[in-house]
């Protein structure tokens, strides 16, 4: 019973075989039987289902009573490494407690309900899981958080770029767009012309960017976890923001370029 509250507790799922019994425990309350995770299960027993058979350690032989779904235990973005659990009754320094309450308000219950049980029992601290895992992953965090600003710095400076390059382009061809709108262009369609200017440059920045982004991205898999660098829907996203920006910082001197009085224009040749 012990041992299906702490994978219950833990949301380890059960694939195959049978949880621990506490009446399976022998006399030095150690019992024979032993739960593998998937990756210990496919390492030792490749070809066949791990449940029944039986594993060496050491000089004492155990059998498989189940197999378990792997778990990220150590380092959230390794991949998950071959695990064992014993049934064992005693020397636990760590109980673990699942409810749908706040941590906050049940750990002075905790606390109070512990020192009933033993008044000599010395509790070292209590954490909920999501303080745990925000520690195990805080120094990652932080370099996210990091590189996050700087793209947002550098997605700032490429906006001014952008604004600034299409600001020149268009000050350049103020005749041709003066030649132009006296010859029949409409002021949108020199606004559509500036605009799919700018957004071909932008779309072949874009695809450079992204073929850069595939290298680089093999730097970043080892920070992530859960998440496919290559996400495509990511990528897509990331990319349509990129050409919006283009097309925005481009919008104004295009704007500009349509209101364009051709007289003055040609006055300006």
């Amino acid at each position: 019973f012990i041992a299906f509250v702490y994978f219950s507790v833990l949301d380890i799922v059960l694939l195959e075989g049978v949880f621990f019994h506490d009446s399976e425990l022998q006399d030095d309350n150690s019992g024979s039987l032993v739960i593998l995770n998937q990756t210990a299960a496919r390492l030792l027993f490749p070809d066949r289902s791990a449940v029944g058979r039986r594993i060496e350690i050491g000089t004492s032989t155990y059998q498989v009573a189940g197999v378990v779904k792997d778990t990220r235990d150590v380092r959230l973005e390794e991949k998950p490494q071959p695990r064992l659990y014993w049934h064992y009754a005693f020397g636990g320094a760590q109980v673990v407690v699942r409810t749908t309450s706040p941590s906050e308000a049940l750990i002075p219950m905790l606390r109070d309900v512990v020192k009933q049980t033993d008044s000599r029992v010395w509790i070292d601290g209590i954490r909920p899981m999501s303080a745990i895992v925000a520690s195990a992953v805080a120094e990652r965090r932080f370099l996210m958080i990091l590189v996050a600003a700087y793209a947002t710095i550098a997605l700032g400076v490429a906006a001014v770029g952008i604004f600034g390059v299409a600001a020149y382009q268009v000050a350049q061809r103020t005749n041709e767009f003066g030649v132009r709108l006296a010859l029949g262009a409409t002021p949108n369609g020199v606004l559509r012309l500036v605009l799919k200017q700018a957004g071909r440059v932008a779309l072949i920045g874009v695809l450079v960017g992204l073929a850069f982004s595939f290298a680089a991205n093999r730097l970043l898999a080892s920070q992530l976890f859960g998440l496919n660098p290559h996400d495509p829907w990511l990528l897509a996203a990331v990319s349509l923001l990129l050409l919006c920006v283009a097309l925005l910082a481009s919008f104004f001197p295009a704007r500009r370029a349509a209101r364009i009085n051709p007289i003055e224009a040609l006055r300006h040749e």
